[in-house]
């Protein structure tokens, strides 16, 4: 893409400069002098302090940075919570081999506990004290 931009550049300045040798008017001799002017800048990037270039894609690529970032955080942070979930899931887990029978367990898994009354009920048969 870049050497054609620069061969492009090259045939316009050649065309300038076969105007400004034939006899034209000075308002096509001005324009032809402004384009050879312009096309006789090297362009040189601009780079910020020399880590990474200044231009017209940088928004871009920063929303490309802060959406990568954001999404590996939020993975860790999702695992992060996803364990901590596992492991107070595993704790307050009754053990099947403690209780006695079919009928402890039922009572046990009530779904109208609040999770108040399932820590009482796992404080006393596990650790044997009562709440009061």
């Amino acid at each position: 893409m870049s050497g054609v931009l620069t061969s492009r550049i090259s045939e316009l300045t050649a065309a300038c400069v076969d105007l400004l040798e034939r006899q034209v008017d000075d308002s096509l001799r001005k324009m032809s002098k402004n384009v050879i002017r312009l096309c006789s800048v090297q362009y040189k990037e601009f780079r910020a302090c020399g880590f990474f270039k200044v231009d017209a894609a940088l928004p871009l690529r920063l929303a490309g940075l802060i959406a990568t970032y954001s999404i590996v955080l939020l993975q860790f942070a999702f695992f992060v919570l996803l364990y901590e979930l596992l492991e107070i899931a595993f704790l307050l887990r009754p053990s099947i081999e403690t209780m006695s029978g079919r009928k402890d367990l039922q009572l046990t898994m009530r779904w109208k506990d609040t999770p108040a009354d399932l820590a009482t009920t796992l404080q006393e048969r596990h650790l044997g004290c009562s709440a009061d």
